[in-house]
């Protein structure tokens, strides 16, 4: 069985003192979920979910220390993929997707994204980060 890893970010901001999350769909299956992408040679994992956040917003981000948790899933019967994901926070205001691999963004809030994101793994994912940021 072979594995595949990517890396990506929980992106926040604070508008008038809420928190707001970016959501991207993917263009090519429709699922919406955060920003991530495959581990270059030689990338540690902050520098890869750092440049495919990069890539497909155009936001840079600063990640926050002491976060990083993982999800694991089957891509097909022998491949395993599982991704790294950190908490990125970023003041840009504007994002620019990669449009080949991007249908469209949302800044939510935590319900709203709660509800948007389409796999329970990810749902889990954005759990952590907001009981990260309550504790």
């Amino acid at each position: 069985m072979s594995m595949e890893k990517s890396c990506g970010a929980v992106i926040y901001r604070k508008l008038n003192g809420d928190l707001e999350f970016l959501a991207v769909k993917s263009k090519v299956n429709g699922h919406w979920g955060f920003p991530k992408g495959h581990v270059e040679e030689g990338e540690t994992e902050k520098e890869t979910a750092k440049r495919e956040v990069l890539e497909e917003t155009g936001l840079n981000i600063t990640l926050v220390e002491g976060f990083r948790t993982k999800i694991e899933y089957s891509l097909a019967e022998d491949i395993r993929k599982e991704v790294i994901f950190f908490i990125g926070k970023t003041s840009d205001q504007c994002v620019k997707i990669q449009e080949e691999e991007i249908g469209e963004y949302r800044w939510l809030n935590y319900s709203e994204m709660l509800d948007l994101l389409t796999f329970d793994s990810n749902k889990s994912v954005l759990k952590e980060a907001q009981e990260y940021f309550i504790v």
